[in-house]
């Protein structure tokens, strides 16, 4: 908090004004908003007190009022960046240029390239264990206990590819 308001601590109480608080803090308000909003909450409460504690200084809290003065932070806030789909007639060339030639080590593309070629959730491929596989049949046994009715047993076929 000092680091923050130190311009405002050798002032008197009753000078200070919502310019003052926003002034202090615009800088934090968009690099590091909660610990803004922390200084703020504290910087509030703080005034709250003098306020109560001696209302001949104080004639108000200037700490709330100090918010409405700063910018919006969902103007400065970048959204989240999605990653397009890949489309059907290019899947096959990103298969061969990301996915091809898998080593031992690489799980994560190798779960990817699981996911791909059978559709199964994510979940399940990565709960998958080689004693499931039969790479000769091209098929896969999905245990009776991972099975949402309880049924073992069922197969599905997997790609020429796998």
């Amino acid at each position: 908090m000092k680091a923050h308001l130190a311009p405002l601590l050798a002032r008197r109480v009753d000078t200070l004004k919502p310019r003052d608080f926003s002034d202090a803090l615009a800088s934090a308000w968009i690099e590091c908003p909660r610990v803004a909003d922390n200084v703020f909450q504290r910087a509030s409460a703080i005034m709250e007190w003098e306020f109560a504690a001696y209302p001949e200084h104080v004639m108000c809290n200037p700490v709330p009022s100090a918010r409405s003065l700063l910018p919006s932070r969902s103007a400065w806030q970048s959204k989240p960046k999605h990653r397009p789909a890949i489309l059907h007639t290019d899947a096959p060339v990103f298969m061969r240029a990301h996915l091809a030639g898998i080593g031992p080590h690489e799980l994560t593309r190798a779960c990817t390239f699981v996911l791909l070629h059978t559709a199964v959730r994510p979940a399940e491929a990565r709960g998958m264990e080689w004693a499931e596989l039969d790479l000769d049949g091209g098929r896969r046994l999905i245990p009776q206990e991972r099975m949402k009715g309880g049924v073992g047993g069922t197969h599905w076929r997997m790609s020429a590819e796998m």
